[in-house]
């Protein structure tokens, strides 16, 4: 194997005694055929660069040559790829002498910070690994504007954006949600028509990147009719009860009955199936002249309602005294009103009644949230207050939004001004303004706004051929109701204002604060 390939002339020569004799040979030698080669594959990758937004995704096509009869498994991954960034898939498989394909996403999660990142995809099969050079670029995300849409029945008949003072733009769902740019601090605004109602959203991105509208959210949650006859004992931890008092059971029609020979008989409205109810017992004292409810005891009881309703019956055993709280409200001039506090735990379906007009009882042990509810209005009507509260189980110091100013409103064709002290966010509904531009029936129009200043201008937005609507004629007389949301914008409350009986969890009524005012009356369309 160390002969130099070429030709070379020879003689053999034969030599028997004294005599000696040669012939010629011409020896050709050739080069020795290379050796077969060895298991193994090559990589290589098109393209072998990408550029990939926060939370985006890119992709690449891998192609793996195998050779010297290799197959098998071949799992792939990243070399100094940060954290966030993924490959899929993580393997391949061979199975013949041909090359293999096989596209290759690449996952940029949105906490991976933009910059150039040069990056390897491994393949390792058997005892072999191999590497191609693959360039990483991470683009800032885009800012985006995210919309929900709760519509249980597809109502919704149009929606349009638009940022700044730019062209009204469709809007598109995709299970419940649509987003749109909006860089920087920018004003933008959303439209929809629902049904018999148009719905308006307009912030700031400084403000929220979140929109929420709900066109129809379905019925409220089944309900049967329930007769509890409810037992009571003589006395709760030392307090006696006594025929007269009241007997609560936490349903979706909050009654109350009185006791009479130890027990008491109601007729509620409870979502059938498993459930706990709170039966809470009081006594109405009159003596100061305004009722006052004296909070003595109650309990929680599992229930299984019949899809049918029925009977059930609560014994006397469990009760516990409620420990005693009191609430204070001093409400403004010209305002009337009450203040309940409502119990809630998970495990429940609808609220029960832990007291009010000055009392609530906290039940030892039971955990839940007491949630306070203060409503008050004006004489006239015109004006409403109301908070809702966790008061943790301590005495409550209702701490009620003032009245809207004297010149906290103000109209002018389709054009309204709205200015309540430091308010966080508004509401606007109005009615007689619009109607469907086939029918001539009236449409509902609701707006919700954050403040842009000390006062906050909204102006119907011209989409009445987009979204099918026309005005009322001039002279027609316009109903409006503004909502100032004082504390609280964009908490779990708007949920219990917007949606009709939600699932109720603990966890949506933990540590609220939300409070608000509402002015009501009406206007001449010019």
């Amino acid at each position: 194997g160390t002969v130099q390939p070429g030709n070379y002339p020879l003689k053999v020569r034969a030599t028997g005694g004294n005599i000696s004799r040669e012939a010629d040979l011409s020896l050709t030698v050739t080069a020795a055929p290379p050796p077969p080669p060895s298991p193994g594959f090559t990589l290589s990758l098109n393209p072998t660069g990408l550029s990939v937004p926060q939370g985006g995704s890119g992709t690449t096509t891998l192609t793996l040559t195998p050779q010297g009869d290799f197959t098998g498994a071949v799992s792939l991954s990243l070399v100094g790829a940060p954290q966030g960034v993924t490959l899929s898939p993580t393997g391949l498989q061979v199975t013949g002498s041909g090359p293999v394909t096989q596209a290759l996403t690449i996952s940029v999660a949105g906490t991976v910070q933009p910059g150039n990142y040069p990056l390897k995809v491994r393949a390792t099969g058997g005892n072999i690994s191999r590497e191609a050079d693959l360039s990483l670029t991470v683009d800032q995300a885009p800012a985006l504007v995210l919309v929900t849409l709760r519509d249980t029945y597809s109502t919704l008949q149009g929606a349009y954006y638009r940022v700044g003072f730019g062209a009204w733009t469709a809007l598109s769902f995709q299970s419940g949600q649509a987003s749109f740019p909006a860089q920087g601090n920018v004003d933008y605004e959303v439209a929809l028509r629902c049904g018999d109602s148009l719905q308006f959203f307009k912030a700031s991105t400084a403000q929220t990147r979140t929109a929420s509208f709900v066109c129809s959210s379905g019925p409220g949650p089944q309900s049967v009719t329930v007769n509890f006859t409810v037992q009571v004992p003589s006395q709760i931890g030392g307090r006696p009860v006594a025929d007269g008092d009241l007997v609560v059971v936490s349903s979706l029609n909050i009654s109350a009955q009185p006791i009479s020979n130890g027990q008491a008989t109601l007729q509620v409205q409870l979502p059938p199936g498993n459930q706990k109810v709170l039966v809470s017992v009081f006594r109405v004292d009159t003596s100061g002249g305004s009722p006052q409810l004296e909070p003595i005891g109650g309990k929680l009881v599992d229930v299984n309602v019949p899809q049918s309703g029925g009977s059930l019956t609560v014994n006397n055993q469990g009760y516990a005294a409620f420990a005693v709280r009191n609430i204070s409200a001093t409400l403004p001039s010209g305002f009337s009103g009450n203040v309940f506090v409502l119990f809630f735990k998970d495990g429940m379906k609808s609220f029960g009644v832990a007291g009010g007009f000055g009392k609530y009882g906290v039940l030892p042990g039971a955990g839940g949230v007491y949630l306070g509810n203060f409503f008050a209005q004006k004489d006239d009507y015109s004006e409403t207050l109301g908070v809702l509260k966790d008061t943790g189980g301590a005495d409550w110091n209702v701490d009620i939004p003032s009245p809207w100013p004297q010149n906290g409103f103000s109209a002018s064709g389709t054009t309204f001004t709205l200015a309540y002290p430091n308010a966080q966010a508004y509401g606007l509904e109005l009615t007689g303004l619009a109607r469907d531009a086939q029918t001539g029936d009236p449409l509902r129009v609701r707006a919700f706004l954050y403040p842009s200043g000390s006062a906050t201008t909204f102006t119907l937005p011209d989409l009445r051929a987009q979204l099918g609507y026309s005005l009322a004629p001039s002279g027609s007389n316009v109903g409006y109701n503004a909502f100032a949301t004082v504390r609280g914008a964009g908490s779990p409350a708007e949920i219990l204002f917007e949606v009709s009986n939600p699932e109720l969890t603990e966890s949506l009524l933990r540590n609220l604060d939300f409070a608000f005012a509402t002015k009501r009356g009406s206007y001449t369309l010019p």
